[in-house]
């Protein structure tokens, strides 16, 4: 499960959000085709229930359907002109199971006045650029330094790793942390305070500008944002354990954002919302 960092810009965010709650129950509607691979697990757990081993004619499987449907998925399945059909209630616009105001992201931005009104003036957003520039600065020249006498041209990044077949998810794994850069990087701040958990090696082969701007990029936007006018805008689809199918590169979304909220008027209301899936 996932959390992640919303600004509402508006009076009311609770009824901007009301729509995107996963916990709503819609008007069933279809939701496409059942595949070939989800029969074969029904069919998997319905004969090992009831012990039959019967031949998988189209009869044969909607009587098992009807004596099994139920326990194995809430009978939302239907054979309908020689196909099966799924069907839900579940919200398609589904975004967050639950939220709080604040959270874990109260101190999501600086603001210019501890006791103004949290509108869009009062935000510093020229601070929270200079703070990310400042601190990822600083991280950069500490991995040079780390970096700086190694010879990484045979370096293999995460991503170049994952895609060799031959190895096991446990092998690629330790071929990857055993790269002496990897090495070299979770040393360089094995005895700091702060370390860049979301970070890896190959972030740091890049130039030092490179490396802040990507940084602002990835920081200074929230996940998503809402208001009346928009609705829901994100920069990708939120899993589970943080992981994110995004639509946008941490810089295009960026400038999504910003270029959004340079439009509103400077007195607009701004909530940030902690919100969970």
């Amino acid at each position: 499960m996932s959390h992640f960092v919303v600004l509402a810009f508006g009076e009311d965010y609770e009824e901007m959000l009301d729509p995107y709650d996963e916990n709503i129950e819609v008007e069933e509607y279809s939701d496409g085709e059942v595949s070939k691979e989800e029969m074969d697990d029904f069919v998997k757990y319905a004969q090992g229930e009831s012990g039959e081993t019967k031949e998988l004619t189209e009869e044969y499987l909607v009587g098992l359907y009807e004596r099994h449907g139920d326990k194995w998925n809430g009978g939302t399945w239907r054979f309908e002109d020689g196909v099966w059909n799924r069907y839900s209630t579940y919200n398609p616009d589904s975004k967050w199971d639950w939220y709080q105001e604040g959270g874990r992201f109260s101190d999501f931005f600086p603001v210019k006045d501890e006791d103004g009104e949290s509108t869009l003036s009062n935000i510093d957003f020229e601070k929270s650029i200079e703070d990310v520039r400042k601190s990822s600065g600083k991280t950069w020249d500490k991995m040079n330094i780390a970096l700086k006498e190694l010879d990484s041209s045979n370096f293999k990044s995460w991503e170049k790793v994952a895609e060799d077949d031959s190895l096991t998810i446990e092998e690629k794994r330790d071929f990857y942390n055993n790269q002496k850069e990897v090495k070299a990087f979770a040393e360089s701040f094995e005895k700091d305070d702060y370390f860049p958990f979301f970070s890896k090696v190959e972030d740091f082969l890049v130039s030092r500008e490179d490396y802040i701007n990507e940084q602002i990029y990835s920081s200074v936007a929230p996940y998503a944002y809402i208001s009346e006018e928009t609705g829901w805008k994100e920069k990708g689809e939120m899993g589970w354990f943080g992981l994110s199918n995004d639509k946008f590169t941490n810089k295009d979304w960026h400038e999504e954002f910003m270029s959004f909220i340079e439009k509103l008027p400077k007195d607009t209301k701004v909530t940030v919302i902690d919100c969970h899936i």
